[in-house]
Order: C-alpha cells, then sequence, then structure tokens
C-alpha cells in the first residue's frame, strides 16, 4: 500500500518517494515584521525630505531677520508676536493630537511586531 502512494509512473519513468511531503510550520517569505520595520523606516526617510525640501522653499516672512535689505539700510521696526490664551490653546492642542496620534501608531505598530513574533 505505500508503494502504491509514493511511487509514480510518468512516461515509462518510475519515480518513489522516500517520504512524504510536509508543509512548514512557519512562512520564510514574506518576512512581515522585516517589511513592517521597512515600511516605518523608509516612512520616517520620505517625511524627512519632504520637511527638508519644504523648509528649503519656503519663502515666507516670519521674523525680522528674514527681511532681506540692502547694504546699510536699518530696519525700520517690526511688529513682535504675542501669543495669546487661544494661540495658546491651540498649540496644546496641536501637540497633543501629534502625541496622541504616534503613540497610537507606535501601540500598533508594537502590537504587530509582537503577534507576528509568537506565530
Amino acid at each position: 500500500m505505500l508503494d502504491e502512494l509514493y511511487t509514480v509512473d510518468v512516461g515509462g519513468e518510475r519515480f518513489t518517494l522516500l517520504r512524504a511531503p510536509s508543509a512548514p510550520k512557519s512562512p520564510v517569505y514574506p518576512n512581515r515584521v522585516g517589511l513592517i520595520l521597512l515600511g516605518f523606516i523608509f516612512g520616517a526617510a520620505m517625511a524627512g525630505i519632504a520637511v527638508a525640501i519644504s523648509e528649503s522653499t519656503d519663502r515666507n516672512i516670519r521674523t525680522a531677520r528674514d527681511v532681506e535689505l540692502p547694504d546699510g539700510v536699518p530696519m525700520l521696526a517690526s511688529i513682535p508676536f504675542i501669543r495669546n490664551k487661544r494661540d495658546r490653546r491651540g498649540r496644546v492642542l496641536k501637540l497633543g493630537s501629534f502625541v496622541a496620534a504616534y503613540s497610537i501608531a507606535l501601540c500598533v505598530a508594537v502590537a504587530v511586531i509582537v503577534s507576528a513574533a509568537h506565530r
């Protein structure tokens, strides 16, 4: 009975398998943890490049030092920026939103990596 299961006749040739094929216990490809980490690295790199390009091409005037005057001509006046409660609250809300979003993303990434490691 075993010879019938593992013996194959193809075109006059006879092949006999020494043992039955077995399925692998864990996949070798794709390396999910590696792909996730590679995605984070490429995402951070692309974000850094985008910020660098954006900052280098920005021509807005935000401070008195950003104004280009001819040589020897002094700055006549500048209006200082004074933050009020609304500005401070908006800044805290924006910072809190960034912290919350990145914390959630980090938790999800760690959970995916841990679950992939336990498979």
